[in-house]
């Protein structure tokens, strides 16, 4: 009958229910058990133009409606509703709202988890990249250091010659100045540079130079 179906609370989640009201007077009147008031029937009353119940309100005023409001425990819900005239009943079908928002909720979390874990994946992805860049920049400048240092026979590894980045042509552009180099070092080093005489031969030197000396002023000094 209408009463059981009135009850039944099959697809009205945790918080769902329906409601049967009698307008009388100023009041309005609870005609069934409630989900959240079980000994709401006949005792239960909402009065016109309090902050509660405003489903049962708005029926009474305006006939049929839906939308968001506040129950007769305060709660905010979506609701419809409908005055029958003729019965002089109000019908009132509502669900918490936050019942409703749970779902949603719980999808913004899933959402905002997979956020930070893709923003997680992505600074190690630039970590990596990072790292992958700088690398082979701090081998180069090692190397550009022991050349200023005069220690010419440093190699460059064959892995960073070989890459086919930036990187690469920067480190066979090194690598090819290192060879210019040693071919450059190895050409003076086979140039013959003029003798060096020994010390003793200096020596022998700058006796004859100053027994020269000696045999010209006295040469001077008898004329």
């Amino acid at each position: 009958d209408i009463y059981d179906f009135i009850q039944d609370t099959t697809g009205l989640g945790e918080t769902g229910e329906t409601l049967i009201t009698k307008k009388k007077g100023d009041e309005v009147i609870m005609l069934n058990p409630l989900r959240h008031n079980s000994d709401s029937a006949l005792k239960m009353k909402i009065k016109m133009g309090s902050s509660t119940g405003l489903p049962l309100q708005n029926a009474v005023l305006s006939g049929k409606g839906s939308g968001y409001s506040v129950d007769y425990r305060g709660k905010e819900v979506l609701a419809a509703w409908r005055y029958i005239d003729s019965l002089d009943w109000v019908f009132v079908a509502k669900i918490d709202q936050e019942e409703i928002n749970e779902p949603v909720s719980k999808l913004k979390m899933v959402v905002l988890l997979v956020a930070i874990i893709i923003s997680l994946i992505s600074l190690f992805f630039v970590f990596l990249i990072a790292r992958s860049i700088s690398r082979p920049i701090e081998q180069l400048t090692k190397i550009i250091d022991d050349i200023s240092m005069g220690k010419i026979s440093v190699e460059i590894d064959s892995t960073l010659k070989e890459s086919s980045d930036e990187t690469g042509d920067l480190a066979r552009a090194f690598d090819r100045t290192i060879v210019s180099l040693k071919l450059a070092m190895k050409k003076i080093g086979k140039e013959k540079l003029p003798s060096v005489r020994s010390p003793e031969e200096i020596g022998v030197t700058a006796e004859n130079l100053a027994e020269k000396g000696l045999v010209i002023n006295k040469k001077l000094v008898k004329k």
